[in-house]
């Protein structure tokens, strides 16, 4: 982990290389890559109490440290999570308080949801505990993102690297009626009234999860990327193996109650003949709905004063 109350780089255009990290971070080592940018509110860090930070690892581990534990950190940077198995890494970082729920989802479409309150909190170098089952011990994938909220409105877009995407809502995890489109409850095949999992069905931290996205040859069969969407007005950054980019509203998505379905897609990454895919998605970044908003307003008050 390292810290900077700011820092500046000269802005360049969207075909710039940009500057090296090492120019911030003077202690990061050869071996190092960032792997997490996470912002914290100054409020936040003068007073950190009840606020925790929660590390995800690649093979399905999960950490939670007292984020004041992480309140003075220096240039060269401090420990912040121990490896205990091979050949693992971290994948994300969030932070959150008791209240809040984690879904940590893998490649291979599957999810745990669990409540932050059930993971003991530990220091700054531990390894942590199992919090979804992965590999050999799981599913045969890997974790590629961990969401924590506690607004059961949140929704979960997964995407695969063949660019599809599908969101679903955090929910509360209650039976609800099961309604169809005019809003009638559908019954079983004994005439009882039909009752679904609102959002994503609680676990135990260590399980192996449930399915969250159907996958195939023809959407990608690997999730590649997992955002966690409070606003659908928000939008999606989109960038594949060959360079290019595109940007989509999170509505554009579909939106579906069940989790095993394989959304839409959202980005064309065949050949002109549509027989075979030439390139993939290999990361894709939120941005707030605030933030577009305020470049929209930018521009506007711009045009008007020219």
């Amino acid at each position: 982990v390292y810290g900077l109350r700011a820092w500046e780089t000269p802005s360049a255009s969207r075909y710039g290389k940009g500057s090296h990290i090492r120019n911030l971070l003077g202690g990061i080592r050869d071996e190092e890559k960032v792997v997490s940018i996470l912002p914290i509110a100054r409020e936040l860090i003068e007073n950190p109490e009840g606020h925790f930070l929660l590390f995800a690892t690649h093979k399905g581990l999960i950490k939670k440290t007292s984020l004041k534990e992480y309140v003075k950190i220096y240039r060269n940077g401090k420990y912040a999570i121990k490896f205990k198995i091979e050949g693992d890494s971290l994948v994300n970082v969030r932070s959150g308080t008791n209240d809040s729920h984690i879904v940590m989802i893998s490649s291979t479409g599957k999810a745990s949801r669990f409540a932050c309150s059930k993971i003991t909190d530990t220091g700054r170098n531990t390894s942590g505990v199992w919090g979804i089952r992965t590999g050999a011990r799981g599913d045969g994938g890997h974790v590629v993102g961990m969401i924590v909220t506690s607004n059961y409105e949140t929704q979960i877009i997964t995407i695969t690297k063949y660019g599809q995407a599908k969101r679903t809502r955090v929910g509360t995890a209650e039976k609800i009626p099961d309604l169809d489109a005019n809003g009638i409850q559908r019954l079983n095949e004994d005439d009882s009234p039909r009752f679904v999992n609102d959002g994503y069905r609680r676990t135990k931290n260590g399980a192996k999860g449930i399915t969250t996205m159907k996958l195939d040859e023809n959407n990608g069969d690997e999730i590649v990327a997992v955002r966690q969407i409070p606003n659908v007005q928000d939008n999606l950054f989109l960038l594949t193996a060959k360079g290019m980019m595109i940007r989509v509203r999170a509505e554009e998505t579909k939106f579906t109650k069940n989790r095993s379905t394989k959304g839409n897609k959202i980005m064309e990454l065949r050949d002109r003949s549509k027989t075979k895919f030439e390139d993939q998605i290999i990361f894709a970044a939120r941005i707030p709905a605030e933030l577009i908003d305020e470049e929209l307003t930018s521009t506007t008050n711009s045009s008007e004063e020219e």
